[in-house]
């Protein structure tokens, strides 16, 4: 990693690892199914680099990293769990598909997709995106 952890503190790893690494990840996440390799990759990059004071150390880890990605408000340092996120950043786009049907994207699916004239009624094709 091109940042230097050993300059910062452990709440500016943290702050750092949750406003970078997680951030361009939920980028992705918003319109496509990441694979959960990948997002267990991105996870250890997070949790090497909250933990370590340099790129190539691995250091012992003093909290659970359930503990780390529970909220704040319940005791944890506030980072979210990658495989949540992915599902529901896709179960969001799912329900803005009916109910966000100005948005010019939910006009191309439904006018691509839609059978039928009832609003539910949604059959793909086996050529279709999984999405």
């Amino acid at each position: 990693m091109a940042w230097k952890a050993n300059h910062l503190s452990f709440a500016g790893r943290v702050t750092l690892a949750k406003s970078v690494l997680e951030i361009i990840s939920i980028y992705h996440m918003m319109t496509n199914i990441i694979p959960k390799s990948c997002l267990d990759d991105i996870q250890k990059l997070q949790s090497r680099f909250t933990w370590s004071d340099s790129e190539n150390v691995r250091k012992y880890h003093a909290i659970r990293w359930e503990t780390i990605t529970t909220p704040k408000a319940v005791g944890g340092l506030g980072l979210r769990c990658l495989n949540v996120m992915n599902k529901a950043c896709i179960l969001k786009m799912g329900w803005n598909l009916p109910n966000g049907a100005q948005d010019l994207w939910c006009k191309v699916l439904l006018g691509k997709y839609k059978r039928g004239t009832h609003d539910d009624h949604v059959v793909a094709k086996g050529t279709d995106s999984t999405l």
